[in-house]
């Protein structure tokens, strides 16, 4: 998986070792904006989902609904010899009692015990200031 920002068009790309996938049954992927925009149709950001052997697929995120700022990506499972890819795009809008995570996590039966928490905001400063 591999994900586009414009206009700098930086990419990261996360692999999943498949010497490990006996430990998980699922693995869910998801993209979410947690500081500096409105929603994703500003971004011009894009992800591309490719397997080895198998299909690829580009979610533009600048097709999501107002206000939205959090999308699923993918599901991954492990079937014999490999994974299986299947891709979700799924928008989610925050709201007053739940934060994204909480929503796809409602969504997916994940489980989790989710509480409130705030992210630090980003230190703007030159290193070494």
């Amino acid at each position: 998986m591999t994900t586009e920002r414009a206009p700098r068009r930086t990419a990261r790309t996360l692999r999943v070792n498949l010497m490990q996938s006996e430990q998980f049954r699922r693995l869910l992927f998801f993209v979410y904006i947690y500081e500096g925009s409105v929603d994703f149709r500003r971004l011009g950001a894009a992800v591309n989902v490719t397997v080895p052997g198998g299909p690829s697929s580009r979610i533009l995120l600048n097709d999501s609904p107002p206000g939205v700022l959090g999308c699923t990506i993918a599901m991954v499972t492990p079937e014999a010899g490999g994974l299986a890819v299947r891709p979700e795009v799924r928008w989610y809008t925050p709201n007053a009692r739940h934060h994204v995570h909480e929503l796809i996590d409602r969504d997916y039966g994940f489980g989790i015990p989710w509480t409130w928490a705030m992210k630090p905001p980003l230190d703007r400063r030159p290193r070494g200031h």
